[in-house]
Parts: structure tokens; C-alpha cells; sequence
């Protein structure tokens, strides 16, 4: 049986999947970590435009996964790390403009994933198709994604020395 506490979707079970679908309450604001996990009768997600948050984790290893819904007026702001981790038969998924966020490893070794439409201000991790051999790259992508850590502190490093010259 599904566990909810304050708005968050904490577990979902087998007998949650009616007929392959999973249709999220529109009571829910946010998935929480590993609340649906291994649910091999899972094909369809249905999340309703009041989610707001998809937490790291949150969808794994549900390995006959085929679609994500996002109802028309969605509110999903963030994508957690690793949110869809082996969900091997996902091919196609349309993230909703709203979103401004996504994790590291989002879809890694989502195997089938072919096609995937960023919203244009969202940013993203270079790693997020991670595992993902089908994936398509677009062009528009570069400047989406997220400056790595490490190149921050080269230039940080390089604008100090620059300063004590």
C-alpha cells in the first residue's frame, strides 16, 4: 500500500500499478528517495502538475519503465541525482519546461534512452546520460550544462595568481 506523510510520496508496492500505470495523488508535492523502486509491472508513470520535486533516487531499477508522463501545467522544479537509474526500457522522456535542475547520473544506465527535450534554463550535469549508449546528442546541450567543480577552481586558481602579479 502506498505510504504518503505531509504531501511526500514515500513508498509505492506492486499492488500500487494498476494495468502497468502508476498514477501519482495529486495530493503529492514531491517523490521522495527510493519510492519506487523495482517494480517490475511498472510501464507508466503519471506524475500530476502539482509535484514540485523528483528527489535523488526517487525512481530505480524499474526495468519495464516505457513512459513518464508530466501532466499539461506541471510545476517539477528539480530532477534529484540518479532520480531514474536503470530504468532500462525508457526511450523517449519530455522534461517539463518548469524545471531548472537536474542531478548528476539523472538517467544513468537507462540503456533504451534515446531521446530526451531539455528545457532551455534548466542546468544540467555533463554526466547525466551516463550509461546511456542510444542517447542523442543535441548541440544546444553544451550550454546547459553545469561548470564542473574542478574547472571553477582552475579559474579561480588562475584569477589569483593573475591578481599577485
Amino acid at each position: 500500500i502506498m505510504k504518503i506523510f505531509n504531501h511526500i510520496l514515500q513508498k509505492v508496492t506492486l499492488n500500487d500499478v494498476r494495468c502497468g500505470v502508476l498514477k501519482i495523488p495529486r495530493s503529492i508535492k514531491e517523490v521522495h528517495y527510493h519510492a519506487i523502486v523495482g517494480l517490475w509491472n511498472l510501464r507508466k508513470i503519471v506524475v500530476p502538475k502539482g509535484v514540485v520535486k523528483l528527489d535523488a533516487m526517487a525512481i530505480m531499477s524499474c526495468r519495464n519503465l516505457t513512459n513518464i508522463e508530466f501532466e499539461d501545467g506541471c510545476s517539477l522544479e528539480s530532477i534529484g541525482p540518479k532520480c531514474f537509474v536503470e530504468c532500462d526500457a525508457l526511450e523517449n522522456v519530455t522534461i517539463p519546461t518548469t524545471v531548472k535542475y537536474i542531478g548528476q547520473y539523472a538517467f544513468y544506465n537507462c540503456s533504451c534512452l534515446e531521446n530526451v527535450t531539455l528545457p532551455d534554463r534548466s542546468v544540467v550535469d555533463e554526466k547525466l546520460f551516463a550509461l546511456c549508449p542510444k542517447i542523442r546528442h543535441h548541440p544546444e546541450w553544451d550550454d546547459l550544462y553545469d561548470e564542473s567543480i574542478d574547472r571553477i577552481f582552475e579559474r579561480s586558481i588562475d584569477s589569483l595568481f593573475k591578481k599577485n602579479k
